[in-house]
């Protein structure tokens, strides 16, 4: 899945933004967006594999959020 550059589309909205790719980025970047006094956009990219919760389920309704990894 190809997506837009989420920076440049919040800044084009007049909104800071920052992209925290790796680890080591977060917390500058969490850091500078608790700190803004205006909406601010975070984009926290994570590895296609890693399980980033609380996650709904593709094809399954809100109710049905996940908040750990399912035991099994």
């Amino acid at each position: 899945m190809v997506n837009p550059d989420f920076v440049k589309l919040a800044e084009a909205y007049g909104i800071p933004a920052r992209k925290a790719e790796k680890r080591e980025d977060l917390e500058g970047a969490l850091k500078e967006m608790l700190a803004a006094k205006t909406p601010f956009f975070l984009e926290a990219v994570v590895g296609k594999e890693d399980n980033v919760f609380p996650m709904v389920p593709a094809g399954a309704g809100v109710a049905e959020i996940l908040l750990e990894t399912p035991k099994g």
